[in-house]
Parts: C-alpha cells; structure tokens; sequence
C-alpha cells in the first residue's frame, strides 16, 4: 500500500508548536563531553587505526578480485587455446594433403562422368559406323568433293572420343 505524500501542506507546519518535553537525553551522559578530558593524541591514533584497518580491508578486497578476475582470465584463454589448436589442426590436415584431396575430386569426378560418356559413346559409336558406310553407299551418286567429309567427320568424333577417355582414364 502506497502512502501519498503530495497532499501534504508543509505551509502549515509550526516548529514552535513541536513538544520537546517527551524526548529524553538521559541515556546520553552529556558530563562525560567535557573537552578537557578528551585525549587528542589517543583520538588521532584511534583514527589512524581505524584508517589502516580500512585500508587492509581494501586491499585485500582488491586481492581478491584480482585473484577472480585471473581464473576468469585463465579459463577463457585456456578455452581459446583449444579452439585455435582445433582450428590450426584443421586447417593443417586441409592443406597438408592437396595430393590426395585432388585424387579424391578427380574420382568422385571420373565416377560422376563415367556413365554420362557411356550412354553417349553407346549412341555416337554406331553413329560412326554409319558415317563411314556413306561413301560406300553413295559412290556413284555424290561429288567427289563431298564424298571426303563423311570421314572427316568420323575422325574428328573418333579424335573427341579418345581426347575425353583419356582425361577421365577411361
């Protein structure tokens, strides 16, 4: 439950009509502050005590989060060390074996092809055979300039077909 504050009128507030007679001092033993008993030497040096103890108390807190911050500091680096030699490990096994990771493309490529250029060898071979038969067949009825591009044609594939074997050792 929230007290209001704002409606109250302070205008209206009389310190001279405050009743002091209730309060009573008596606890505190007023005769005992005289100043003449007061020893300044001992107050200055209760007083550098108090400001010494204060400032071991510091200290030792600083210590202390000084003695925290370096484990936080230790564990995060040591955690970092393992994750650059993780990645340092990696990259070295990346690097280290071009060799070999560039015989594994060239097969993963040979074994992706393979079958691409036998359906299309199955198709052009034939094709060829076909080619070469067409002068045999035609003799008499061609020009003589025509009659060498069939066999031009059927080296030039046979010469595309063996240059595509032997990229992909086939």
């Amino acid at each position: 439950m929230a007290i209001g504050l704002s409606n109250i009128d302070l205008s209206k507030l009389d310190p001279r009509k405050i009743d002091l007679s209730d309060i009573h001092l008596g606890a505190l033993e007023l005769n005992k502050l005289d100043p003449r008993n007061l020893d300044i030497r001992k107050s200055a040096t209760e007083a550098g005590y108090v400001a010494v103890g204060a400032g071991v108390l510091g200290f030792q807190s600083l210590q202390q989060r000084r003695r925290s911050a370096q484990a936080r500091f230790t564990e995060q680096s040591s955690a970092l060390r393992s994750k650059a030699s993780e990645a340092s490990s990696y990259v070295v096994s990346q690097v280290s074996s071009p060799g070999a990771l560039a015989k594994s493309v060239t097969g993963q490529a040979r074994d992706a092809v393979t079958p691409a250029f036998d359906a299309v060898s199955s198709r052009v071979e034939p094709t060829l055979e076909q080619i070469k038969g067409i002068p045999s067949q035609v003799a008499g009825s061609i020009p003589d300039s025509v009659k060498s591009v069939p066999a031009s044609i059927s080296s030039t594939l046979s010469k595309g077909v063996e240059k595509v074997r032997g990229t992909i050792n086939i």
